[in-house]
């Protein structure tokens, strides 16, 4: 991997969430796309605000589900 740079293996076609978008969305597109981070971007702005990953969204359902 030495003299790879970032740019050589990025995905530069990539999906994103807005922040107040639903998790089922974050599911659907996770599932259908194969993917397991997802950048989420501000409502009004193209800035980055986080990161929504397949483990957000299992920890979150358990908590659902336990209560």
């Amino acid at each position: 991997m030495k003299g790879l740079r970032v740019r050589d293996i990025m995905i530069q076609e990539v999906t994103i969430l807005k922040r107040n978008d639903k998790l089922t969305l974050a599911d659907d597109i996770m599932q259908l796309g194969r993917i397991r981070h997802l950048p989420v971007l501000g409502d009004d702005t193209e800035q980055l605000v986080g990161i929504v990953s397949q483990r957000d969204l299992f920890r979150g359902a358990l908590a659902r589900a336990l209560g």
